[in-house]
């Protein structure tokens, strides 16, 4: 009996010893094949959080632009018995200058933004024609004068509500109020057009100032596209309505006080603009953008101050702007 339970342990023994190396081979197979998943498990769950960060959310930007433009501005005013008593144009008055704009991230998809724009007139052109006759007939007086000295201001802030189109298009309705501002000088005129033949020639001494401004509000939307990896393109409309104000300082004209007279009324617009925007890393991009704007006013009030304190109130008739404007910007997203 004790024989055989002998016999029986030194053949378990021999058992164990002979499957002991297969046992101790298969425990570290299995060890391995655990630990290959849970790092496959930690690396997809990586991979997860690092998706999940990559994802774009709202971001913000800093921007400085330097840019061109050139504008058209037309107005005139009656009198008794004439529809169009004087009517001053001012052709190809051309700017450049320097933009700072802002936009910052809100909750909800929103977004604040700003910007703030000053430019130099360097060149432009003025007619100035007076009429007795309606429909710009009976010309009495006429001169050509410069308009190379002056500045232009623009200032704007706004709120827009950023909805995404899919994988590459992004539509932004916004509302907001705008302020801009025109400062032309007007000086080394030519009279070409006058009732005595003395009168024709170099207008001694000019040096008079048109200053208007435009305030009001406005709303619009941009549709912004993701061409490439690198390249977005953006574009938008902008309808405005303003209160349109200005003075005039005409230094020859001793009758009058100061200002000579002002213009006062109301007006609307619209501005549309296109951009492609170049991307040179992921905080830096090239902004390229083109812009065009048509406004216009209704009829108003013109007001002349005398010199003796006398007054007169004529029919301002209305008030017309084209502007386009080319600016090339660099954009810093935080």
């Amino acid at each position: 009996m004790v024989g055989r339970d002998m016999f029986r342990g030194l053949g378990t023994l021999a058992l164990m010893t002979m499957l002991a190396p297969a046992s101790a081979h298969a425990e570290p197979e299995t060890e391995a094949r655990a630990r290959v998943s849970s790092e496959a498990n930690s690396e997809s769950h990586a991979n997860s959080e690092s998706e999940a960060s990559s994802e774009p959310g709202p971001r913000g930007s800093l921007s400085l632009r330097t840019f061109y433009r050139s504008e058209d501005l037309k107005w005139h005013f009656a009198a008794a018995g004439v529809n169009v008593r004087s009517e001053l144009s001012w052709d190809d008055v051309e700017s450049t200058g320097l933009e700072a704009a802002a936009q910052i991230p809100l909750p909800g998809s929103l977004e604040l933004r700003g910007q703030i724009g000053y430019g130099r007139i360097f060149d432009g052109e003025i007619q100035d024609s007076d009429y007795n006759g309606s429909n710009r007939t009976l010309e009495f007086s006429r001169s050509i004068s410069q308009t190379d000295r002056g500045s232009v201001w623009d200032a704007s802030l706004g709120l827009g509500w950023k909805r995404a189109l899919g994988l590459r298009f992004a539509i932004t309705p916004f509302v907001g109020v705008s302020y801009h501002q025109q400062n032309y000088n007007i000086r080394d005129g030519l009279q070409v057009v006058a009732l005595l033949p003395s009168s024709l020639g170099p207008i001694a001494g000019l040096d008079s100032d048109y200053e208007g401004e435009w305030y009001g509000f406005f709303f619009g939307a941009e549709v912004r596209h993701r061409w490439s990896e690198r390249l977005d393109l953006r574009a938008s409309f902008t309808s405005h309505a303003f209160e349109y104000r200005a003075d005039a300082f005409f230094n020859l004209r001793t009758d009058l006080g100061d200002p000579s007279f002002s213009h006062k009324t109301t007006a609307e617009g619209t501005t549309l603009e296109g951009e492609a925007i170049f991307q040179l890393d992921p905080r830096w991009t090239l902004e390229l953008t083109l812009s065009a704007r048509t406004w216009e006013s209704d009829s108003g009030r013109t007001t002349f101050r005398f010199a003796s304190g006398a007054r007169d109130f004529p029919r301002f008739n209305d008030l017309d702007l084209e502007a386009t404007r080319v600016s090339l910007g660099l954009v810093y997203s935080f």
